[in-house]
């Protein structure tokens, strides 16, 4: 109750603020950045299959976001047939 009072009322007051705040587009501009290049990390680690098939396909979204014609998004492509295979009982 006393948790839900307090994100309420940052809510109402605090958020009105920062929507209005003269930064807010630089500071979002730098956070899609700065998330691009930890996607970007990710995938080159994990040689663009990464962890699961949702994170796969919420990387490759964002990576055809950035670019569509680009080498990320061409490089999951690739690694597509990775995640979907045919067996005896189906797909």
């Amino acid at each position: 109750l006393v948790q839900d009072l307090i994100w309420d009322t940052l809510n109402i007051f605090v958020e009105p603020f920062l929507n209005r705040w003269p930064l807010n587009k630089f500071l979002r501009e730098k956070a899609l950045r700065q998330a691009m290049k930890h996607i970007h990390y990710e995938d080159e680690n994990s040689h663009y299959i990464t962890i699961g098939c949702t994170e796969k396909v919420l990387c490759m979204l964002a990576c055809w976001i950035e670019n569509p014609n680009g080498d990320y998004f061409k490089k999951h492509l690739a690694r597509i047939p990775d995640y979907m295979w045919v067996a005896e009982d189906g797909m």
